[in-house]
């Protein structure tokens, strides 16, 4: 009589892809965890709040009061991430790692410093720092700008350029002249 072998079925370790908002002092931590997929993480300002949602509809959103938060930050973990501010100029400065792209719609922005840290290709749309300045660190890949890109302090980017639409794509900065690392670097 034969006995049968036990079989092993092996059980992946995934994770839920889920966006995450807590604020610590005046810190709006976002995280985003997609697992290999696309999520976007979205924030708008309504009313006195700052709403983060993982939907454009903003169902279950958390929320904050936005005079709180004098930071936000927002971090992706395998570059599939994105970050759409949908609504409301933040009073705020926002720094971004590890997203595909960081959008703002309807002409909202930021008020203070905006920071874009990525190791790969990067989308920018329609980005604005009414009060502070702009900058990227592209490690490697490019930067792919859509709409207009305009900051108070100066626009500095650090990684090759491609417009996406020629016609619609200006750079805007008041005060220091674009910049951009040698091809060289």
């Amino acid at each position: 009589r034969s006995v049968p072998t036990p079989r092993l079925e092996w059980l992946e370790d995934r994770s839920v892809p889920t966006v995450t908002s807590a604020l610590t002092g005046n810190l709006l931590d976002i995280q985003i965890v997609a697992d290999d997929q696309k999520l976007s993480a979205y924030l708008r300002l309504q009313g006195t709040n700052l709403e983060v949602a993982d939907n454009a509809n903003f169902n279950n959103a958390s929320s904050f009061t936005a005079s709180q938060v004098g930071q936000v930050s927002v971090q992706g973990g395998n570059a599939s991430e994105s970050f759409i501010l949908a609504a409301g100029t933040i009073t705020a400065s926002l720094g971004t790692s590890g997203l595909d792209s960081v959008s703002m719609l309807n002409g909202s922005g930021f008020a203070g410093p905006i920071s874009i840290t990525n190791g790969t290709n990067t989308t920018l749309a329609n980005l604005q720092s009414t009060g502070g300045s702009i900058s990227t660190n592209i490690t490697a890949g490019s930067i792919l700008l859509s709409g207009t890109i305009a900051a108070q302090a100066g626009v500095a980017l650090n990684a090759p350029v491609i417009l996406q639409d020629r016609k619609s794509t200006r750079l805007k900065s008041s005060d220091i002249p674009l910049s951009r690392m040698p091809s060289s670097a």
